[in-house]
């Protein structure tokens, strides 16, 4: 959506105030420093956090006297700020503390100054650290360091608990992929989900193999990035089908439809699956809802979950997202409506006069729930032009549906939207992308409403 001009003069004033130092940053008791005078007098940070983006001998000395204080502090801004050199004394102060502290280190350390880390470790109950920027080894070092607290009750690691952390490994690109490969070796039967975030390569693939037949959970891809997965489906579905007991299989990443088929042929090895459609052609979604679909209704198969879902229930809801350049728009709303099994369906691009022809029937008749718009951005998806037509289709039902509404409407949709209330078991709206007039107008039409109400959530 785009802002209006009040959003957008707020946001203009935001940006042209002078910031001060000595008041506090994005949070409330949050004092930014990046020079030596930012640091205010220790009873000002009593119990309160710095974050120190630049760092010096001065502003070392400075901060010495508030170590003991503090009850948060971060060094870096996800980039260099050459802490290395600093990291041994920062350590040293917190073991000086009474109190435990919260450390946050969003900046390149080596492995000497994670060592220092390592030692300080009981007495900080929150760490968070970008691991992004540090070396497969010095991860592995940390790693080591945690495994050997006496006592790692109430600490947290980037937000995870030390046994949830510890399972856990992720590669990235940019980490030497020689290193990747012996950390990868030594990780062999320690870990239990493996994430391979944003590369995959042959070295990758042979350090992987070992570890699909122990691993728990394996994770492919990141936000969508491509990372060449098809070229190694084959071979990952042929280490799949020799493990003994069932594997978690996650994938954020661009898989063809070809390769999707392949994911059919291990369902029997794996206990759940979780792809981020989004990223998937149409073709490929509907492949993968076929597959699902025709699976055998054994114990095997019925413990099968899909992004969270029990599998035949997943199978019965249809999304539809950003159309992609090799999708067949006329062959899958075709798909859509056929198939008679299909009793949800989310419309999370703008409506067509298609779409809404291929909706019409199943809007009338077989669906259960219906959702307009993405619950995660409410973005405008052009269904003001399309509600007196969702009205007469609502209107014809025998029974009730749930009605999910995550888009803007203008004040003649909400007044249709209202019509169909009693046709609705359960409505769900953002009332945030109401304007008065149209919450003042629904809210009309719910006070009409014979009882019992219907279930309205906001």
């Amino acid at each position: 959506m785009e802002p209006d001009s009040k959003d957008k003069q707020q946001t203009e004033q935001a940006v042209c105030k002078k910031y001060d130092p000595l008041s506090p940053g994005k949070e409330p008791d949050e004092f930014i420093v990046t020079n030596v005078s930012h640091i205010p007098d220790k009873s000002s940070t009593r119990n309160k956090k710095l974050s120190v983006r630049k760092m010096s001998e001065c502003i070392l000395k400075a901060l010495t006297q508030h170590m003991n204080v503090l009850s948060e502090i971060t060094f870096g801004e996800h980039q260099d700020m050459l802490l290395d050199p600093y990291m041994a004394e920062i350590a040293s102060l917190i073991l000086k503390r009474k109190r435990k502290i919260s450390l946050g280190i969003f900046t390149r350390i080596n492995e000497k100054s994670v060592q220092a880390l390592g030692r300080c470790l009981q007495k900080i109950n929150r760490l968070s650290v970008d691991e992004q920027l540090l070396l497969p080894q010095a991860v592995f070092i940390l790693r080591e360091y945690v495994e050997h607290l006496s006592n790692p009750q109430g600490l947290t690691i980037n937000g995870r608990s030390v046994a949830t952390w510890l399972n856990e490994w992720k590669i990235h690109a940019g980490q030497p992929q020689d290193k990747v490969v012996q950390i990868l070796q030594l990780l062999l039967g320690k870990i239990k989900t493996l994430i391979i975030a944003d590369v995959m390569t042959y070295e990758i693939m042979d350090g992987l193999v070992p570890h699909l037949y122990v691993l728990d959970e394996v994770e492919f891809g990141e936000n969508g990035k491509d990372i060449n997965l098809d070229c190694y489906m084959d071979r990952i579905r042929q280490l799949i089908l020799k493990r003994k007991e069932k594997i978690s299989l996650v994938v954020r990443t661009k898989i063809c439809t070809f390769n999707m088929k392949l994911i059919y042929f291990t369902y029997e090895k794996i206990k759940s699956l979780t792809i981020d459609e989004k990223y998937l052609s149409a073709g490929g979604r509907v492949m993968l809802h076929d597959d699902i679909l025709r699976l055998p209704q054994d114990e095997s198969i019925q413990v099968l979950k899909v992004n969270g879902l029990d599998a035949n229930i997943w199978a019965k809801k249809w999304f539809m997202y950003d159309w992609k350049p090799e999708d067949n728009q006329s062959n899958t709303l075709f798909w859509l409506e056929c198939c008679v099994q299909v009793k949800g369906v989310g419309i999370l691009i703008d409506m067509t006069d298609k779409i809404m022809e291929t909706l019409a029937p199943m809007l009338a008749e077989v669906l259960h729930e219906i959702q307009f718009g993405n619950a995660e951005t409410g973005a405008d998806i052009n269904l003001d032009r399309y509600m007196v037509c969702v009205t007469t289709c609502m209107l014809q039902r025998k029974k009730k549906i749930v009605f999910k509404l995550f888009t803007e409407l203008n004040a003649i949709g909400i007044h249709c939207l209202g019509k169909c209330l009693p046709k609705i078991y359960t409505l769900s709206i953002y009332e945030e992308l109401l304007s008065p007039l149209c919450r003042s107008i629904l809210c009309e039409f719910v006070r009409r409403l014979p009882w019992p109400h219907q279930q309205v959530s906001y």
